[in-house]
């Protein structure tokens, strides 16, 4: 059987003694997890001399070398442009003439579970270079592998450029709440200010540890929302975090209801996001708060607000805690918070209705890109690699 180990020689790096500085600074790349952002790198965050090199583990790969990390964030790769050297966590796989470096690259990046899955340690997981060696690896001829790996970059091309446009869209936001508010916790516009006990129906923290257990969570069910849950000002619920409906009848307290927002009290202050009518009926989280403003502010406002860097400044100076900030619904009821009149704020959440319908279209492109992307990664690995040249729309 023919494996990855065949077509590479794998080397392994390290680390200079931190404690001698003529190790350190100078003009040789050294790369480390961290530094494994993109498909390509160039620069790297540290950098060692000569003497650095010869008195430690590492070595100096040239461009065109594909490093892996073994330890960390398994599987996490970049393709050098430059020579550089790297550390212990990190793995060289330098090809020989028989394998294109880009469908290579993209061979182990369809293989990302398989390497968490080989991971093992206690405190740090790892996975050994037998497991990279060992892989099946029968590569088509080098004429057609440039054209996969072509295909396969136009299409992760278009991933990024959906996911870009996305992310204008949520700029967008940003700047119409600015044009219309200003800074709403610095009230620039000198409009009433209010407490927000005085502007919300309700303020309510999440249950308590002894009112809900992790044993507690099934598989299906209601969802709970926690602060890993509320990414980018939206909720994004996990499918093994949900309540039986007996547990969920037991704590009425802790429902939510469209309108609301929802935020973390612990940890990341300013994480919030809005009850839409998708999540009606959901359920708020220990690590969790939710407001409910009262008539005299759109939900959409007081999300950008609370998310805002102002509001996020101030709950960091007020929340308590040693090793974690904890936001308390004292600090929350005495926050104060502009009222803009309503119908600025009514233009603003048709503004708002307006970019996030744009977005949702965007959102769709991202998914459709992603799943393209996702099923050329995997039929570049089947044998059947020279059919996917000609079939696919991206190929020119």
């Amino acid at each position: 059987m023919s494996v990855l180990g065949n077509y590479i020689q794998i080397l392994g790096g390290g680390t200079p003694n931190r404690d001698i500085e003529g190790y350190w600074e100078g003009d040789v790349p050294w790369a480390t997890v961290k530094d494994l952002t993109s498909k390509h790198i160039s620069e790297t965050y540290e950098s060692i001399t000569e003497r650095g090199v010869d008195n430690c583990a590492t070595q100096i790969v040239p461009a065109g070398t594909l490093l892996i990390a073994t330890r960390m964030a398994l599987g996490r790769m970049s393709i050098t442009n430059v020579p550089m050297a790297f550390n212990q966590d990190l793995k060289a796989l330098v090809i020989n003439g028989k394998v294109d470096q880009t469908y290579l690259y993209y061979f182990l990046f369809a293989k990302e579970n398989y390497f968490i899955s080989r991971g093992n340690g206690a405190t740090v997981k790892g996975f050994k270079i037998e497991d990279i060696r060992s892989l099946p690896f029968a590569p088509p001829a080098l004429p057609t592998q440039r054209r996969i790996a072509a295909i396969l970059d136009k299409a992760q091309a278009l991933v990024a450029n959906d996911r870009r446009t996305l992310a204008v869209y949520d700029q967008l936001a940003k700047s119409l709440f600015l044009e219309l508010f200003g800074d709403p916790v610095r009230n620039e516009r000198g409009w009433e200010v209010v407490a927000l006990r005085d502007a919300c129906e309700r303020i309510q923290v999440g249950p308590f540890g002894s009112q809900l257990h992790s044993y507690d969570y099934v598989d299906e069910g209601i969802p709970l929302i926690n602060p890993m849950h509320l990414i980018d000002l939206k909720i994004v619920p996990s499918q093994s975090m949900n309540i039986t409906n007996e547990k969920y009848d037991e704590l009425e307290n802790y429902h939510l209801n469209q309108g609301d927002i929802i935020m973390a009290r612990r940890g990341e202050m300013g994480r919030c996001a809005l009850v839409t009518a998708q999540e009606n009926g959901w359920f708020c989280g220990t690590g969790s708060l939710f407001l409910r403003p009262s008539p005299s502010l759109i939900p959409e406002y007081l999300l950008y607000t609370l998310s805002g860097a102002s509001a996020v400044q101030y709950l960091e100076q007020e929340a308590k805690g040693v090793t974690m900030s904890n936001l308390s619904k004292g600090i929350l009821e005495k926050f104060r918070v502009a009222l803009p009149p309503m119908k600025t704020q009514k233009k603003f959440q048709l503004g708002l209705a307006k970019l996030d319908a744009q977005r949702a279209l965007s959102l769709t492109s991202v998914h459709r890109s992603e799943d393209l992307f996702g099923s050329l990664l995997q039929g570049r690995s089947k044998a059947n690699s020279v059919e996917l040249c000609r079939s696919s729309s991206l190929h020119s």
